[in-house]
């Protein structure tokens, strides 16, 4: 991710509250679990296709860390009520 759509998320996280800050980090993460790159390759998809989607899963991991760095900026506890968030 570069530093521009890094601000640039920064930037829209502030104007949220914490409470959908912390729904956006859930429902970013749980987008995330599994790799669809993985599937691509096995479903004969085309290489192209596949490395896409591993730069779009990594931009991904690297929107969560920044989520879950702003989160706890702002003393959002993660994972305590898990069970309440779903995507």
């Amino acid at each position: 991710m570069n530093k521009q759509v890094r601000n640039s998320i920064i930037k829209w996280a502030n104007k949220l509250t914490d409470e959908k800050l912390e729904k956006l980090y859930y429902d970013t993460v749980y987008l995330s679990v599994s790799s669809i790159a993985e599937l691509v390759i096995v479903h004969g998809y085309s290489f192209i296709d596949a490395k896409e989607q591993e730069k779009f899963e990594r931009f991904q991991e690297e929107k969560i860390d920044l989520l879950e760095e702003l989160c706890k900026e702002r003393g959002i506890a993660l994972w305590q009520n898990k069970n309440n968030h779903s995507a």
